[in-house]
């Protein structure tokens, strides 16, 4: 009957011996507290010492990407595959691989992620009690390079409509434009005016004659400075004599032919 490798029982009684390891660190940047590697070194060596344990390394896998922030900064990012393997004192061992990802804008990204990569490596073997939080509480920004877009470009304005010119029927001569006054330069008629002499508001300027203004109340008609100067003759018309007209049936004197009257005309 084989003996049972003693790799074993050394990892059972780190995992009776082993005391929870407190957050102790804070990362000043991004407000949350954390346990270091070194926590993690201070807490195992004592251990792995007194039950003749000890652990060897191996990179798996390695990818780097750069990235860049929100402020412009770039980041080399490291996500690297360990296989971290225990060893007992009699060649005994046992082996486990984790996945360690980090950050940095100069040259230790790949060394945070191995040392990101043991601390959970050590955690998740040995069950060592932890407050470390989980994946689906937060979400980190990442802005991606966006392909670069065409510029388009506008159609021009068309040139605003010129006056179109009329051919000089000389050449000799300068072609010669009217001009219309502006509606506003033009004089413009008044009407509804008071009268001076009836008082109704029939008052307007006249289009047969310039210069001279009609009532259409009392059909008065005077010139605008008169109007304006207040001497207009305001005293009544003197009624007409209307013509008198014979009545119809009125005699009509006999005419006289020759000194001798119609009576005696024989017919």
């Amino acid at each position: 009957m084989s003996e049972t490798p003693k790799i074993y029982g050394a990892i059972c009684e780190i995992l009776n011996d082993v005391e929870p390891i407190l957050k102790s660190c804070r990362n000043q940047s991004q407000n949350f507290n954390f346990r270091g590697i070194d926590q993690v070194y201070a807490a195992l060596h004592p251990l792995l010492a007194k039950h003749r344990v000890f652990p060897t390394s191996k990179v798996i896998d390695l990818r780097r990407e750069e990235r860049q922030t929100k402020s412009g900064t770039t980041m080399i990012y490291s996500i690297i595959t360990m296989e971290y393997t225990f060893w007992a004192e009699d060649g005994s061992s046992v082996s486990t691989q984790v996945v360690g990802e980090a950050s940095d804008s100069a040259d230790k990204a790949s060394n945070k992620g191995a040392s990101t990569a043991y601390k959970y490596a050590i955690f998740q073997m040995l069950c060592i009690p932890t407050e470390a939080i989980d994946p689906d509480y937060e979400t980190h920004e990442i802005q991606y390079e966006q392909p670069p877009q065409r510029e388009v470009q506008k159609p021009s304005a068309p040139p605003p409509n010129k006056p179109r010119e009329q051919p000089p029927t000389n050449r000799s001569e300068p072609v010669k434009t009217e001009t219309k006054p502006a509606a506003s330069d033009q004089p413009q008629r008044r009407s509804g005016l008071v009268c001076p002499k009836c008082g109704e508001a029939k008052l307007q300027d006249s289009l047969l004659k310039k210069g001279s203004m009609r009532c259409k109340g009392c059909d008065t008609t005077m010139t605008c400075e008169e109007y304006e100067s207040g001497k207009v003759d305001t005293s009544p018309e003197p009624k007409k004599e209307e013509a008198q007209v014979a009545p119809v049936n009125e005699e009509v004197p006999q005419a006289f032919i020759g000194g001798v009257t119609t009576d005696d005309v024989p017919f």
